[in-house]
């Protein structure tokens, strides 16, 4: 029989992970010790039992504490009654040893609360009397905070063991297992991998004793068993089968796996439960571990399935980390797991050997330019644009050897044409928000790879346009070196990915539940492209335009029609004659911003405006449709030949807002105010640009050079390509203020 115990309240912490603890008759879970004592009974009777239990705010602790006693004790609930009324009254927990504890209400509180009980951050539980709005520490007789642990087993080794739930430094979630006799000594240490998140609240666990199992469904729909055994490990096995690379300050990971992959295991480095260990060199200690000192060992993360998210059994991933003495090495290292046997005896796994190896960068510290250095996962090859690849390791080093940033991330391919390419772009998802070379918090970045253009910076020139005019927000960039498993793979402009955000497309974040009112106005990011490959998109019905949802990139039904009837009603009032002449559109378009992207496209010569592709649209809740931001700017752009006609006059709807006396007049003043700034900044900034990139662009050249001719700049060298590239502009600058002018 399978018993269901609800939980209370949304706010309770919990991880997410597959964890093999051992139990006999008696099983009892981290975060829900108060109801463990609960027999087999029917599922109803059940809930109705716990909806109906109530406690008082003076008597809440004693509560908790006696019933935590009994458990301890290994008792079980026959029965839950009321007793009197609210007031006078109480409630009796009857067990199957025919011993009972009677919890009266307190005679000064005239109403019940439900409490809301949580395990706080540190472990321990806390209560809330006011539906969820505030938690006060639960405290024993001695005013102490209870330990939120629990009885693991009846065997008479194992019965003082429990468990706890802590936050790591990472902001993820460790289970902790300890002996009451030493709580400061962990036995076993399981690093989930999930993130301390309001979304990780538990919902209820289903228990199934026949099966010997458990499990816990979370507030965000998602569960996971937990099997109520263990066994000791027998061996320790690389999964790795390149060498692992490292430079100076990095990281890099080797998967290995636990041999039996159910075993009950504790991976703390800094207890020295698993270690790395020289080979080839003698230690005198009696371990025969040699610790070696241009690396280490820094931490063991669990292992995911990228697909399904789900925890692949006993596999782990080790992290070692460049000790920054700056020195070559070469060395061949296995892993050591320090544990007991099944007899308690202290024994030593050793894993397979594997290869560690580190180079200086050599010639890339004089271009410069920070250095991006990705590791992936046994150093595997990334080869998919569609699928994550989990696991990365990421370290960013300043021009004078500070790091930058640090941390784990997943890596894909990116782009469409681009990829195909022989330098690949890529896109990363850093595991947690962080400032990337001084720009600001995401998650989501760019590798922007420019393999097609000569000077490497029509981008880069792009989005300084681009911030010279009005428009919103712009995607801020850095030009890096980037190493890829110890590869020199060039140089990529490292470049926020659009995103909504208060630090990007600073829009509303769309209610994913909502189906009718404001809530469905916005915030959305459009992409117009003619590759129509994204899950939610559709074809506009006048322009015949194919649009797609970007940010987010899935939305309910009620969402979608929305937004497909606002793109038709919009065109509808441009094409339609009557409603042109009422100018109905611009209670759809922010015309402002139609303008300035305009501008934009105009003096970088992109006619991928006419087609469309790579064109971006936003729309905020209760909202107008945004033009912009910019983006993809690499391919065909600053052309001699260009510079003479208009590029995006007759794109997009651009042929109808040019029959508008006001959009005219609107282009006329934001073109005066913003032409000054237009006609000095950018050649100043095209001349300190390729100043700061030069040395980097002849590694790079040498590396990716050009096989096909599209600008017509392939086969000049770098100094000419951006002298034409600027002269381009203005030359496009100067004949767009002439023909603004006569307009």
């Amino acid at each position: 029989m399978s018993v269901v115990i609800k939980i209370t309240g949304d706010k309770m912490c919990i991880f997410r992970n597959n964890i093999h603890i051992k139990g006999l008759s008696n099983i009892v879970f981290v975060l829900f010790l108060l109801f463990s004592m609960i027999s087999c009974q029917s599922l109803d009777e059940i809930h109705e039992r716990l909806d109906n239990l109530e406690y008082f705010a003076n008597d809440a602790n004693a509560a908790i504490k006696a019933l935590q006693d009994a458990s301890q004790k290994g008792k079980i609930v026959k029965s839950i009654t009321s007793i009197g009324d609210n007031v006078s009254g109480g409630t009796n927990f009857a067990f199957t040893d025919n011993t009972s504890i009677r919890i009266l209400n307190s005679k000064e509180v005239s109403d019940t609360r439900i409490p809301y009980l949580i395990v706080d951050g540190q472990g321990y539980w806390a209560i809330s009397l006011d539906n969820g709005d505030s938690f006060t520490s639960i405290l024993d007789k001695d005013e102490n905070k209870i330990m939120a642990a629990n009885l693991f087993s009846d065997s008479p080794d194992e019965i003082n063991q429990y468990a706890r739930i802590v936050i790591g430094a990472d902001g993820k979630y460790l289970v902790q297992t300890y002996y009451a006799s030493d709580p400061e000594t962990c036995i076993i240490q399981i690093h989930t991998g999930i993130i301390s998140e309001d979304d990780k609240v538990i919902s209820y666990i289903i228990q199934d004793k026949k099966r010997s199992q458990a499990m816990i469904c979370f507030k965000n729909n998602q569960d996971c068993t937990f099997h109520c055994y263990t066994t000791t490990p027998t061996g320790i096995a690389i999964l790795n089968v390149n060498p692992i690379n490292l430079s100076y300050g990095t990281q890099a990971s080797v998967e290995f796996r636990i041999n039996p992959s159910n075993a009950k295991i504790s991976l703390d480095v800094e207890n020295g439960d698993i270690e790395i260990d020289k080979l080839g060199e003698i230690d005198t200690r009696s371990s025969y571990v040699t610790i070696p000192e241009e690396f280490k060992l820094v931490r063991i993360d669990q292992v995911y399935d990228a697909n399904t998210n789900e925890i692949k059994q006993g596999q782990y991933r080790a992290i070692i980390e460049d000790t920054k003495i700056f020195a070559e090495y070469d060395d061949n290292v296995a892993l050591v797991l320090n544990t007991t046997d099944e007899n308690g005896e202290k024994v030593q796994y050793s894993s397979s050997a594997f290869e560690i190896r580190c180079k200086t960068f050599g010639d890339l510290v004089k271009t410069g330019l920070p250095i991006v250095v990705i590791n992936t996962p046994n150093a595997n090859p990334i080869v998919s644009k569609n699928d994550w690849m989990a696991g990365a390791t990421m370290t960013i080093i300043n021009p004078d050897m500070r790091i930058d940033y640090q941390g784990t991330m997943s890596v894909k391919g990116r782009g469409n044409s681009t990829w195909s390419y022989p330098k690949k772009p890529y896109t990363l998802k850093l595991d947690k928000k962080d400032k990337v070379l001084g720009m600001n918090k995401h998650k989501r970045w760019c590798l922007l790879a420019n393999w097609m253009d000569r000077t490497i910076m029509r981008n880069a020139v792009a989005f300084e346009i681009s911030k010279n005019t009005g428009l919103s927000w712009t995607p801020e960039g850095r030009y890096a070196e980037v190493m890829l498993n110890g590869e020199h793979i060039g140089n990529y402009y490292v470049c926020e990915q659009i995103k909504v955000d208060e630090n990007r497309v600073n829009i509303a974040e769309l209610d994913t539940e909502a189906t009718e009112g404001e809530g469905i106005t916005g915030g959305y990011i459009f992409e117009l492209d003619v590759n129509y490959d994204e899950l939610f998109k559709f074809r506009s019905e006048m322009g015949n335009f194919l649009w797609q949802f970007k940010d987010p990139d899935e939305v309910n039904i009620a969402q979608f029609d929305y937004m497909v009837n606002y793109v038709n009603e919009m065109e509808h009032a441009l094409y339609d004659a009557d409603r042109f002449a009422n100018r109905d559109f611009a209670n759809y378009m922010d015309l402002e911003s139609f303008v300035d992207w305009w501008f934009v496209n105009e003096l970088t010569m992109n006619g991928e405006i006419n087609h469309p592709k790579s064109c971006y649209m936003y729309k905020d809740k209760n909202g107008k449709m945004n033009a912009g931001p910019v983006w993809d700017y690499d391919w065909g752009t600053y052309r001699s030949s260009a510079t003479s006609s208009f590029l995006g006059k007759n794109g997009l709807y651009y042929p109808f807002l040019f029959k508008d006396k006001v959009f005219i007049a609107l282009v006329k003043e934001r073109w005066s105010k913003f032409k000054g700034n237009l006609e000095t900044n950018i050649p100043v900034f095209i001349d300190n640009l390729k100043e700061q990139i030069q040395k980097s662009e002849e590694l790079n050249y040498a590396k990716w050079p050009i096989t096909q001719e599209v600008n017509g700049d392939e086969k000049m060298n770098f100094s000419s390509a951006v002298e034409r590239l600027k002269q381009a502009y203005l030359a496009k600058l100067r004949w767009l203020d002439q023909k603004i002018t006569e307009m």
